[in-house]
């Protein structure tokens, strides 16, 4: 099994950031080559088009998170470094914003909307990619992901 494919199964099975930045760290070639979850577009999903979203701009992405999440903290970040306008609704504060997460079928956060797309997860290479398919202008490229260094300094069980 080539280490791309390892890489991908294992980063399938143990989806968090600590996981796969651990990975990243031990194969980083097959890293930066893959980007598992919008590559085909899997993760890029049709927004209903029953559902209003109260308060968006047009263009505006639209991002569902909670104040506790590590993955809608960078996605908050990721947005701000790259200059993309953005509207954040907070499903647990806010019911107007949690009602309009599960009618567009969230299922974690971050759920970012762009234009009549939908995207789950924190995954900034993969949100650059859309946003360049959905607006046809270039994002520049997302920061590699590095571990922690205290996360790397504990055993391996």
């Amino acid at each position: 099994m080539n280490p791309s494919t390892l890489f991908s199964r294992l980063l399938c099975t143990w989806a968090s950031v600590a996981t796969y930045a651990a990975l990243a760290a031990l194969v980083p070639a097959a890293a930066q080559a893959c980007d598992f979850k919008t590559m085909h577009f899997e993760n890029n999903l049709p927004r209903p088009a029953q559902v209003v979203i109260s308060g968006a701009q047009p263009g505006q992405v639209v991002l569902y998170c909670t104040s506790m999440s590590a993955g809608c903290k960078g996605m908050r970040e990721h947005l701000r470094k790259i200059g993309l306008e953005y509207l954040d609704k907070d499903i647990v504060n806010d019911p107007q914003a949690c009602a309009e997460f599960d009618a567009l079928g969230g299922q974690g956060v971050p759920l970012a909307v762009f234009k009549q797309r939908l995207m789950h997860g924190y995954y900034p290479s993969s949100f650059d990619r859309l946003c360049q398919y959905c607006t046809g202008t270039a994002i520049p490229p997302s920061e590699p992901v590095t571990p922690h260094p205290s996360f790397l300094r504990q055993p391996l069980q």
